[in-house]
């Protein structure tokens, strides 16, 4: 064809020449590798990538398309896309659905080529919608245009798609567009079979331009005139081909001698691999190979599917379990501390003490064992670090002594047999004129080095020895952060039996005795232990003593 001659010649045409080179020239060569034969018939669709291992690409890059199918494009100078079989047919038929490339100088182009140079084409000028060339060429001959013709295709080929086929035997050649032969060429017809084409062959599917500005003036005015590459791209589409072998069964075909005769072509029978990749299983998805299992092994895995949800589902059920039992043990705990700590507060109320005084002198609860007292105070239960506070009872009275029943025993120099050396009521031992007291649970007053005795109350029996006082004696007043010294030896109960006192200047007070008015602390009803002959008014009598009255007898 005209097409394959001029691109032989051409420089530019390096790409469109390599459509009709071959990689090995069995005219020329016996060691020329075998042909892969396609031994069968296939409907190829491009609207997707067709598989590499049935086509290739050896110019170029073609886009495909689900609604256009393959598309060959001239978008600039030296385009010429194109796409080859990578199998042969010895004797056969191509069907293809097309639709040609509009374009002044552009080449739309299907050709079977063999290896050594056997061609028969089929060519559309963009310039001419309604021209088809056909044409044969033998053994690379591309000096001989004697077989070439042109045909005139009514309603023009590049508006849609149209049908093209080539059918070749042994005996003949035809040429059909839409089903209609337009062609027939016989063996015998071209110079007796010599420049029939007659070895295997492979379809090659381009486009190129044969109106490039640099090609020689001839071949530009057959390609219709210069190609203007700012009007294009200039795209051939096409959807669909259909090949068939007419050598079924073989796998592999070669050549025998150097004569390129279809007698010295050998065929090697069997699958060839293109028949295996077009009949290879496709690829197994999980519902395919779901469907293919198994009765057996179906049952299995629905058995392995059961254990294994039963197993996370007893999972998650023991857990839920477990931290219920946690919640429930640790909800446990808080109550049985929130009802320690409760009955921790009723019995500190049973005992006189208010919770909150301990907060108001930096002591909580459960410190008042551990040494904790205000710096100046230590030692001296009675002092309050208040004592100099706006709205005190008793700012600015002096210390004295806690006097009791046992006053005048104290006084007459007789310390009691029970003191004990070390301790706040002994003259002798570390406390002895020291900054030491009784801790009540409240935090005692700064105060100078003074010396404290504590005395015992009318309930309970005098000690026949006891010790001299030394200073006045301190009465105990009602300020409500302050405890006087207990009663009986049982422990702090709600009425406490304290030792009653009075002060200095105030009616009762005797530094014998320890009188004193009945005391009220903060809410609780206090019974205190009066000194010997005092009758306070409502107030129930003590070992002998009636009650009631409100002086000193």
């Amino acid at each position: 064809m005209r097409f394959t001659r001029l691109a032989a010649g051409a420089v530019f045409l390096g790409a469109a020449a390599a459509q009709v080179h071959t990689d090995c020239q069995p005219l020329n060569r016996t060691d020329c590798p075998a042909d892969p034969a396609f031994g069968t018939q296939h409907f190829f669709n491009f609207n997707s990538t067709p598989s590499y291992d049935l086509w290739e690409t050896t110019v170029g890059s073609v886009d495909y398309n689900a609604d256009t199918g393959a598309g060959f494009s001239v978008k600039k100078q030296g385009d010429s896309p194109t796409i080859r079989s990578k199998f042969y047919i010895f004797w056969g038929r191509y069907e293809i659905s097309l639709k040609v490339a509009p374009g002044t100088g552009i080449i739309s182009s299907l050709m079977l080529l063999s290896d050594d140079l056997d061609e028969i084409d089929i060519e559309f000028m963009g310039a001419n919608a309604t021209q088809i060339t056909t044409n044969i060429f033998s053994k690379g001959d591309v000096d001989d245009h004697s077989y070439g013709k042109e045909h005139v295709m009514d309603g023009g080929n590049q508006d849609d798609y149209h049908t093209y086929v080539v059918d070749w035997t042994q005996e003949r050649l035809e040429w059909s567009v839409n089903g209609k032969v337009i062609r027939t060429l016989a063996y015998n017809d071209a110079k007796n079979g010599d420049k029939y084409p007659q070895t295997p062959m492979r379809m090659n599917i381009g486009i190129w331009a044969g109106g490039d500005p640099t090609l020689a003036k001839g071949t530009i005015e057959w390609a219709g005139g210069e190609t203007d590459y700012s009007k294009g791209p200039y795209t051939m589409f096409v959807k669909n081909i259909k090949i068939e072998d007419y050598t079924k069964g073989a796998k592999e075909y070669s050549y025998g001698d150097k004569t390129g005769h279809y007698g010295s072509i050998k065929v090697k029978e069997g699958n060839s691999t293109a028949f295996k990749n077009l009949n290879k299983p496709p690829p197994t998805t999980p519902v395919s190979a779901w469907n293919n299992m198994a009765p057996g092994a179906k049952i299995g895995i629905y058995a392995a599917i059961g254990a294994v949800s039963a197993l996370a589902i007893g999972t998650l059920i023991y857990y839920y379990i477990r931290q219920r039992k946690l919640g429930a043990a640790e909800a446990k705990l808080a109550d049985e501390k929130a009802a320690a700590e409760r009955m921790e507060l009723e019995q500190l109320r049973r005992d006189g003490i208010d919770p909150d005084g301990f907060r108001e002198h930096g002591q909580d609860l459960g410190e008042k064992n551990i040494g904790m007292t205000p710096p100046g105070t230590a030692g001296n239960p009675f002092n309050h670090p208040d004592d100099s506070r706006p709205g005190s009872r008793h700012p600015t009275v002096p210390d004295v002594a806690f006097a009791g029943a046992a006053a005048g025993a104290v006084a007459g120099g007789h310390a009691p047999s029970h003191a004990v050396p070390g301790t706040p009521t002994s003259p002798h031992g570390p406390y002895a004129n020291a900054n030491a007291g009784f801790d009540f649970g409240v935090a005692p007053s700064p105060a100078s080095h003074r010396q404290v005795f504590r005395t015992q109350s009318d309930m309970m029996p005098p000690h026949p020895s006891q010790s001299p006082v030394n200073g006045p004696a301190r009465s105990a007043t009602a300020d409500p952060y302050r405890m006087g010294s207990p009663g009986p030896q049982q422990g702090y109960g709600i009425n406490r039996m304290q030792s009653p006192m009075g002060q200095p200047g105030q009616s009762g007070y005797n530094t014998r005795q320890s009188p004193g008015p009945m005391q009220q602390q903060y809410g609780q009803q206090r019974t205190q232990s009066p000194g010997p002959g005092y009758s306070g008014g409502n107030q129930p009598a003590y070992r002998g003593h009636p009650g009631g009255g409100s002086q000193w007898n």
